[in-house]
């Protein structure tokens, strides 16, 4: 993987990781009663951004171990940012709209959090299995 692929890579997990810590704000006023919502939603939206944060910075970190085309190494990187943004925004979109994204309910915030919930599931499958094709060409 290109140094400069890996140096965007800890840019982003920077950010996701950032984006988990701030979470931590409406979960502790939730938490003291200073703000409606569910402490359960705010507390997967902190915690998918502390966890994807630290996985996206794992897959910078072994970058040098990853061999791909330079055509894979783009796919692999989105692939890697949308699953962690994506997990980070569906925990901030359950907390701000109360929507699990689990049901059959069909509102826009419903839709969001499914959306934000389901795709990076499809990425990160995507990118775990581009990371061990690239771990063994290497």
């Amino acid at each position: 993987m290109e140094k400069k692929t890996q140096s965007n890579l800890v840019f982003h997990a920077g950010v996701v990781i950032l984006l988990g810590m701030l979470s931590g704000i409406p979960m502790s006023m939730v938490m003291m009663g200073e703000m409606s919502g569910v402490v359960n939603d705010w507390s997967i939206s902190h915690m998918e951004g502390l966890i994807n944060g630290i996985l996206m910075l794992a897959v910078a970190a072994a970058g040098s171990l990853i061999v791909l085309s330079q055509r894979q190494e783009k796919w692999f990187y989105y692939f890697v940012l949308i699953t962690g943004y994506g997990n980070a925004f569906y925990g901030w979109a359950r907390g701000i709209t109360g929507e699990t994204g689990m049901g059959d309910s069909t509102t826009m915030g419903a839709i969001v959090v499914q959306v934000l919930g389901g795709l990076p599931v499809i990425t990160a499958f995507a990118f775990v299995i581009m990371l061990m094709v690239g771990a063994r060409k290497a």
